[in-house]
């Protein structure tokens, strides 16, 4: 059989490499440990490329990173290169991604590239205890993630903290070798953290489903997007839990049972108030920021929506910068906006615009497309910044704030000590008191990246 699955994957022709679906079938039959051993051999004693496809659709990461260093100087690199899209590893994506071309790897498994790297790029290293063992012979340094998203350093025996990497004694090229690992460590895990950031937010928007078993495969395996699920509350219907570090929990803290059906970014819309409210309670208790406003988005009722609902209020084009991400898009001349209301563009609205002062807008109706969670943080959004100018007129009235969220509360808190509003202020710290007085005072809402 070992004879067979060789050759179903060296005949194949370099710039056609796929998988054999009979070949694999056979290859589960076998022993894993001898099958592995196997790989490992016939990489070993392999002085011609011809075996990299085989190598790579079943070598694991360390078969993988000896298959690299073999051949990546050789003759036989392109190969290898071509030959990594097989390799369902960690080490081939991320030796990919970054000096090869994840396009191909992404295709053969009908997937795009976004798609491709949400499943392996949180794999950048770390064991499964979130840590990277740093060997420099006289001392072993652990570099352990964080619940903050940051690397903490001590020392692997006696487990005390160290604030950098010890110098004493130490051989210097080790040390530097050490150090610019500990600084590419770093940097790479600030860049998963913000691309997955935005592919959970838009996952969230668009209502994503994963399947249970590739989710689990993404968020219980790999530490790093163990710590980033952490953040997030996810659902299985409409059931809710999350990741903790006592393992997956209900808004209850009770232990949650993973089932079957697919997984998905819970969002308030589609929840029961009292599940809202427990794991807002949740979150302020451990003082935990989510990566974006997830718990804390308002659920405005389709029902209660009317297309001149900001009618007679006009828009300040300054507050409507930098929310492309919503779907609100202005074009900006410079520092300063076009004068023309159309120059707004609402991702999924139609808009009819009236007659405003220069460089302002009014919105005179707004008609959404189809109702959805985009169309409800729009709303949310616009809703919000409709109540600025009366927070600079010090204007405010309690009874603009229904349905409003604590955390579009403080965030208009913030605008009214800034423009030194008092009698708005007042209005809102009744209302944050009157609404959310069973909640812990909280800093930040939002994770600062």
């Amino acid at each position: 059989m070992l004879c067979y699955i060789i050759a179903a994957y060296v005949s194949q022709r370099m710039d056609d490499y796929s998988f054999d679906k009979n070949a694999d079938e056979t290859a589960e039959l076998l022993s894993e440990e001898s099958f592995s051993e196997a790989v490992s051999n016939i990489l070993r004693l392999s002085r011609v490329g011809a075996v990299l496809p085989f190598v790579c659709r079943f070598g694991n990461k360390d078969q993988i990173k000896a298959a690299i260093q073999k051949y990546e100087t050789s003759d036989d690199k392109k190969r290898m290169l071509a030959a990594l899209v097989l390799s369902d590893t960690s080490t081939a994506f991320w030796y990919l991604r970054k000096k090869g071309d994840l396009r191909v790897y992404a295709w053969i498994r009908g997937k795009t590239e976004e798609e491709i790297s949400e499943r392996f790029i949180s794999d950048i290293g770390l064991d499964e205890n979130g840590r990277y063992l740093f060997d420099l012979e006289t001392v072993k340094v652990y570099a352990t993630l964080t619940p903050d998203f940051t690397l903490a350093l001590s020392d692997s025996v006696t487990g005390k903290e160290l604030r950098t990497l010890p110098k004493k004694d130490i051989e210097p090229a080790l040390l530097d070798n050490a150090s610019g690992k500990l600084k590419e460590l770093r940097s790479t895990m600030k860049d998963v953290v913000k691309f997955m950031k935005n592919r959970l937010y838009n996952g969230f928007l668009d209502k994503k489903s994963f399947p249970s078993e590739e989710w689990k495969a993404i968020y219980l395996l790999q530490p790093l997007s163990n710590m980033i699920a952490r953040r997030i509350v996810w659902c299985q219907g409409d059931r809710t839990f999350i990741l903790s570090e006592k393992g997956i929990i209900d808004s209850l803290e009770h232990e949650y049972i993973l089932t079957d059906e697919p997984v998905v970014i819970a969002h308030p819309m589609e929840m029961t108030k009292e599940d809202v409210r427990a794991w807002q309670k949740y979150f302020t208790r451990k003082g935990l920021a989510q990566l974006f406003s997830q718990i804390w988005e308002p659920v405005i009722e389709e029902s209660s929506f009317s297309p001149d609902r900001y009618s007679g209020i006009v828009f300040d084009p300054a507050d409507l910068r930098y929310r492309e991400n919503a779907g609100i898009s202005f074009r900006w001349f410079g520092s300063v906006a076009f004068k023309y209301s159309n120059d707004l563009t609402i991702k999924g609205f139609s808009v009819e615009y009236g007659n405003a002062p220069m460089g302002k807008v009014y919105i005179q109706k707004l008609q959404p497309d189809k109702w959805g969670r985009r169309t409800n943080l729009i709303i949310g959004i616009l809703d919000r910044i409709a109540l600025y100018p009366q927070i600079r007129n010090d204007s405010l009235t309690s009874d603009s704030l229904d349905g409003f969220t604590l955390y579009q509360i403080m965030r208009l808190i913030e605008l009214a000590v800034s423009e030194k509003s008092l009698d708005s202020m007042i209005v809102l710290l009744n209302d944050k008191h009157e609404h959310f007085g069973d909640l812990f005072p909280m800093k930040d809402f939002i994770l600062k990246l």
